[in-house]
């Protein structure tokens, strides 16, 4: 198998921060029981009423600062405000955030990890890192770790997913077969693509994973006809866009606005 190599960077982190919020939403306390209160948020309630809102004020800032792309000025406000309070999982998620917009992946992962420490039953994060995987080229932990994230969601969905964390599990799934690809086990990726073929799937799965299979036999026809077709069906390549830029990072397609620094990775943001 060969596979097209270019150079690519990220530059954005905010491609499924609506998906993220839907997460929070639906994830389990510590109890396990649906709507418990996690022991962070206790622990924040027991800080001085003056605490909280300058915490809530420097996060909020935080959180602007990173929609508007101003990452330093994030980072500044994110540092303010762990001084304050360091036991939120959607700081130190919304840290690594940052640091994955400087391709700092190593802090990136030190941030994710921690958040996780705190909300191990936070699939947003879960899915983070997987993601510091794929872009790493870890691939083996990718899959790890993707499956146990499409493993939790099928769980909670008890047999049908929610069209809110559909996009999740399916990009998951997609992720987890272009590592397959990557480590020359191809046989497993196709396995695993055909068992989610479905025309009437409302994610780009389909589309896109018959696309990458076409360019991992070198027939890039093929698989510009697949991707134009996702494009169209879904109503244009900004609407696929996570798809298309994790192909871009998986090093299959060329960024549309070229150079070194066009490609996108989708981390979950708090």
């Amino acid at each position: 198998m060969k596979k097209k190599h270019y150079r690519v960077s990220c530059s954005t982190a905010l491609a499924l921060l609506l998906l993220s919020a839907s997460l929070q939403a639906q994830e389990a306390g510590p109890d396990g029981q649906q709507g418990g209160v996690p022991a962070y948020v206790a622990a924040f309630e027991n800080l001085a009423k003056e605490e909280r809102e300058n915490y809530g004020a420097l996060k909020l800032k935080a959180q602007q600062f990173f929609r508007q792309k101003r990452i330093f000025e994030a980072l500044e406000e994110v540092h303010s405000a762990l001084k304050i309070y360091d036991g939120d999982p959607g700081l130190w998620n919304l840290k690594g955030s940052c640091y994955v917009e400087f391709r700092s992946f190593d802090k990136a992962l030190e941030s994710f990890a921690k958040a996780y420490e705190i909300a191990p039953a936070s699939t947003g994060i879960l899915f983070n890192l997987a993601e510091m995987d794929f872009v790493t080229k870890n691939w083996r932990s990718c899959i790890k770790r993707m499956t146990k994230l499409t493993s939790i969601l099928e769980e909670e969905a008890d047999g049908e997913i929610s069209e809110g964390i559909l996009p999740l599990h399916r990009l998951a799934i997609f992720k987890k077969m272009l590592s397959f690809i990557s480590l020359g086990e191809k046989a497993k990726a196709v396995e695993l693509a055909e068992s989610y073929w479905d025309e009437w799937d409302d994610t780009p799965f389909t589309y896109y994973s018959k696309a990458a299979l076409a360019y991992s036999e070198d027939d890039e026809e093929e698989a510009t006809r697949w991707i134009v077709s996702a494009a169209r069906v879904f109503g244009g390549i900004q609407a696929v866009g996570s798809w298309q830029d994790t192909m871009i990072e998986f090093g299959y397609v060329r960024s549309f606005y070229g150079g070194e620094n066009s490609g996108d990775i989708e981390i979950e943001s708090p």
